[in-house]
């Protein structure tokens, strides 16, 4: 009894110790884990918010170009009648479309939505002019 007593006199405060460093060093490298991604994630948002700023100008503008208004001073040729004028209108739209398509990855899901649904409102209103 008395050899255990002994031991343990030993073993017992390793393993206290044991336990004590290991939640140490757990706290430790949690907390040293949630710094970097939190550094990670400031990066990545002071590297994008210009990008994302520039993708919504780029919206605007192609939103401001494709106004009625805005194409019909543009694409004005007095030499179409009307069937090519509307062919030329549409294509107008879908090449500034097309332009401006790969800006949807930094604009959010809602923003993109109104965008295509403003290109396909223009769409509709040259066609039932045309018509």
């Amino acid at each position: 009894m008395s050899e255990i007593t002994e031991v343990l006199k030993y073993i017992l405060p390793s393993v206290i110790v044991l336990i004590c460093v290991w939640v140490l060093v757990h706290k430790f490298l949690k907390n040293w884990e949630n710094q970097r991604k939190q550094e990670t994630i400031r990066l990545i948002k002071k590297n994008t918010l210009p990008l994302r700023l520039q993708a919504y100008e780029r919206m605007t503008l192609f939103l401001e170009r494709i106004t009625i208004d805005s194409l019909l001073i543009r694409e004005k040729d007095n030499e179409l009648d009307s069937r090519e004028f509307h062919q030329k209108l549409l294509q107008a739209v879908r090449s500034e479309y097309e332009y401006n398509l790969t800006q949807q990855i930094y604009l959010s899901p809602e923003s993109w939505q109104i965008v295509k649904n403003a290109k396909e409102g223009v769409v509709k209103m040259i066609n039932r002019a045309a018509f």
